[in-house]
């Protein structure tokens, strides 16, 4: 997937958006990851966690998807 992502990114003036269930504390790991791994540099849409408010509850229930299908459906939007 690296390479295609690459390719895209050589061919076109695309952004790449990078939807993960991780917290954002995870960031800089991820950024690193995706670096090494020869993806395109994106911006991350990571979940809040807050062990003192809601989104640590959010968090923990695992509202994983409906975090990324909320971040996509807006991603979506926004082109439209």
């Amino acid at each position: 997937m690296a390479d295609l992502y690459q390719r895209w990114a050589e061919q076109s003036n695309v952004v790449f958006h990078y939807v993960s269930g991780s917290p954002w504390q995870l960031y800089p790991s991820l950024s690193d990851f995706v670096l090494r791994a020869g993806f395109p540099p994106g911006i991350f849409h990571l979940r809040q966690f807050r062990l003192k408010d809601e989104s640590a509850v959010e968090f923990l229930e695992n509202r994983t998807l409906e975090f990324k299908l909320d971040v996509i459906q807006n991603l979506v939007g926004a082109l439209s």
